[in-house]
């Protein structure tokens, strides 16, 4: 876990001057599941951060190698993408082959943004979808009690192990070291 405070928190109004509230975290985590044994998950957020975006990036397993294939711009593992803004958009960032003779590889998307392909068709937003949900008694979008006890736990064992925030550039991705904790999936 990597916490972070960006450059200049302390001088906003209201904020103490010796304030060590986080502005940022990053974290490694995995499941207790034996289909997901060994797969990191990567989680980050932040304030004052260069961009601003909510989405999933699910890393798929590394292909097998083609005999014969250029693999020289396959740097990274192909990618299911869900973009969480309105619209949403969802789709595949994965290698294929370039057009022409030879056998080299290129990283291309492939994506669904709801908004161009169902232009007449506006979605709801995420607090309609929600609002509509509860009042038709539907649990899908909601967190059990179970859940969220679980949640503090896991909450409660990050805040134990402590660590004083690092200061991070505004507008940057945050503290060096949370890159470096994602590693080369950064």
């Amino acid at each position: 876990t990597v916490f972070g405070q960006y450059e200049g928190y302390r001088e906003e109004e209201g904020v103490a001057p010796d304030s060590t509230a986080e502005t940022f975290v990053a974290l490694r985590a995995w499941i207790d599941d034996p289909r997901w044994e060994g797969v990191p998950f990567l989680l980050r957020t932040g304030k004052a951060m260069g961009i601003s975006r909510q989405q999933v990036t699910i890393g798929l397993r590394e292909a097998a190698r083609v005999p014969g294939a250029d693999w020289a711009a396959c740097d990274r593992p192909s990618e299911w993408v869900f973009d969480l803004t309105d619209p949403p958009r969802f789709g595949v960032e994965a290698y294929g082959k370039r057009p022409g003779t030879g056998f080299r590889l290129v990283r291309a998307p492939l994506m669904l943004d709801e908004g161009t392909a169902f232009p007449d068709d506006p979605p709801l937003t995420a607090y309609a979808r929600v609002f509509l949900d509860a009042l038709a008694g539907d649990p899908t979008w909601f967190t059990g009690a179970e859940e969220i006890e679980r949640l503090w736990e896991v909450c409660a064992q990050v805040q134990k192990a402590g660590s004083v925030p690092l200061p991070y550039a505004r507008g940057s991705f945050g503290p060096t070291a949370a890159l470096e904790l994602a590693g080369k999936r950064g």
